[in-house]
């Protein structure tokens, strides 16, 4: 069963632990709950793009480095959690404040999504809050039966992924901010970090708003792991060895990376791992894109020139609606005809006075010829 909407619950905005976090990050976290690729396990792939855009204040855009320092001051406080090694987003309490414990077909749906986890930090934060769920009671032995499994299962999984996994959990993003976090968006402040982000239980009376969203795939991820960030490549090649063609030319859209960061030293590695394949989907699409933006932008072009030419013909007097005078293409200048008469009557007297001067007799040879001195002379030579 696809999710349709997200629940947002009144008390969550009386609740200290929440409203005295900065407005952007309480917007970013409802921003993740109403994303149509969160499953009903709380988690989904990091997709900067389409929270940047979803955080739009009028024409302002906020940058990436501003939504990662959001999800760094909400996963301090127990909000959220991200591994950007993995590509995955957990919203922490979404199990629990959603009631999935309570509706027995969408807790499968949670239990098969918490078996396909793969960053330990998010399986250790899950086995807690696996914890503190309880299994629903259901009048059929047969679903009753599915439920234990499912449950067995992605305990077993979340103990395996957490095997060797310690606290302190290892920051997101760890590496852009080693000198500490600046305040987020728009209007800077700074809250206490809180080690619960709800109360336990809401009061009675308490309403659910529901916020349409698009519907997702039912169990597993809409779109791959995160869109920013590394960038490598599936052959191998190193980043200063991609031609300048081959990068992206869309500054908001930079190339992804196609593997994670556990194997972008080793091209070679042949072993499954999911994390990698998520990559590898994204990647897919952002070639996709590039591709559309290109026949977009040639498509565009050719327009402008279309209606280019269309304007040139509207405004000339001297054309036919397809741009001819006659059976040549008109160039749409009025003084072009009289200027071209002119240099063909300059051409043809240029002409007429080359042939003149070419017929015309050389007064100096026709004196010769009548010179009797000359005649007698030839006449007697030839005697």
């Amino acid at each position: 069963m696809a999710r349709e909407y997200a629940k947002a619950w009144f008390a969550m905005f009386t609740d200290d632990d929440f409203v005295n976090q900065p407005h952007g990050d309480k917007w970013l976290y409802m921003t993740l709950l109403g994303q149509p690729a969160l499953n009903y396990a709380g988690v989904q792939p990091i997709n900067m793009r389409r929270w940047r855009k979803a955080l739009r204040d009028g024409h302002t855009l906020p940058s990436e480095t501003d939504v990662e320092k959001a999800l760094i001051r909400m996963e301090e406080r127990g909000f959220v959690f991200t591994d950007d090694d993995t590509g995955e987003v957990l919203v922490r309490s979404f199990m629990r404040s959603d009631g999935i414990d309570r509706q027995p077909n969408v807790l499968k749906s949670a239990l098969r999504a918490l078996a396909q986890v793969e960053s330990p930090k998010l399986a250790a934060v899950m086995l807690d809050e696996l914890g503190r769920l309880t299994v629903p009671e259901v009048k059929s032995d047969k679903l009753g039966a599915e439920i234990d499994t499912l449950w067995a299962a992605a305990r077993t999984h979340l103990d395996r992924r957490t095997e060797g996994f310690t606290e302190p959990f290892p920051k997101p993003f760890a590496e852009p901010f080693t000198e500490g976090l600046p305040e987020p968006f728009t209007r800077p402040g700074k809250t206490e970090p809180f080690a619960e982000p709800f109360r336990e239980g809401l009061p009675e009376g308490s309403v659910v708003v529901e916020v349409g969203v698009n519907s997702p795939t039912a169990d597993g991820y809409v779109e791959s792991s995160r869109a920013r960030g590394d960038d490598s490549r599936t052959d191998g090649r190193a980043p200063d060895s991609i031609e300048p063609s081959q990068r992206s030319s869309t500054t908001n859209d930079p190339e992804p990376p196609i593997r994670c960061k556990r194997h972008l030293s080793d091209p070679e590695n042949t072993t499954p791992c999911g994390p990698c394949a998520n990559f590898r989907k994204l990647h897919a699409n952002w070639v996709e894109r590039q591709t559309r933006r290109d026949a977009e932008a040639k498509s565009a072009e050719a327009r402008e020139r279309a209606q280019l030419r269309t304007a040139e013909i509207d405004a000339c007097e001297l054309c036919d609606d397809r741009g001819y005078v006659g059976t040549r293409v008109c160039d749409h200048d009025p003084a072009a005809a009289e200027r071209n008469s002119r240099g063909a009557a300059q051409v043809r007297e240029a002409l007429a006075a080359a042939r003149a001067a070419t017929t015309t007799p050389d007064p100096d040879d026709a004196a010769e010829d009548d010179d009797p001195l000359t005649v007698d002379t030839e006449e007697r030579h030839v005697v």
